[in-house]
């Protein structure tokens, strides 16, 4: 690498436990496609939990199977749990994604081995290759990354698919 940085060969590490993600995308369980208010606490609950893509696929092929075609902001509230899998994935503590800005929060901690990976690095690779559309900003205490404008959750999901490599 010619950038200067020592890469860390623990690309397999998980540098979060999980992502908050905070949108304005009508991301939701509708009331015409699930009654019962009990029953959309405990599909939430439920879909909070899955851990990877496998499951959140079983998941939506359970809705489909149960209350049929998923709507809109159905198929939004599932790519926001995966959006929230991917973005823990890459070292991404918090994602703030409104008005078409989306705003990536790394590690807070400035010597975490993160700094160092190759996930950090290709992250670095894509903001050089996407300069009108990127920019870098470091806080007080964090790190963020600017991607605007991003159109929606799927694309912000290409975004983060893209800077995993």
């Amino acid at each position: 690498m010619s950038m200067g940085i020592k890469v860390d060969e623990t690309a397999s590490k998980k540098f979060v436990k999980d992502c908050q993600v905070e949108t304005d995308a009508e991301a939701m369980l509708t009331d015409d496609y699930v009654h019962s208010q009990t029953e959309r606490l405990r599909i939430y609950r439920e879909l909070n939990e899955a851990k990877d893509e496998p499951e959140v696929t079983r998941f939506e092929a359970e809705l489909l199977d149960r209350f049929g075609k998923l709507p809109d902001p159905v198929k939004e509230l599932t790519n926001v749990v995966r959006l929230r899998l991917l973005a823990a994935e890459l070292g991404i503590e918090r994602i703030v994604f409104k008005n078409k800005v989306f705003i990536c929060f790394f590690v807070s901690q400035e010597d975490s081995p993160f700094y160092s990976s190759p996930i950090f690095i290709n992250i670095v690779e894509y903001i050089k290759k996407h300069p009108s559309t990127c920019k870098m900003n470091q806080g007080k205490e964090k790190l963020s990354l600017s991607v605007s404008p991003v159109k929606g959750v799927s694309e912000a999901l290409k975004i983060l698919n893209e800077m995993k490599g």
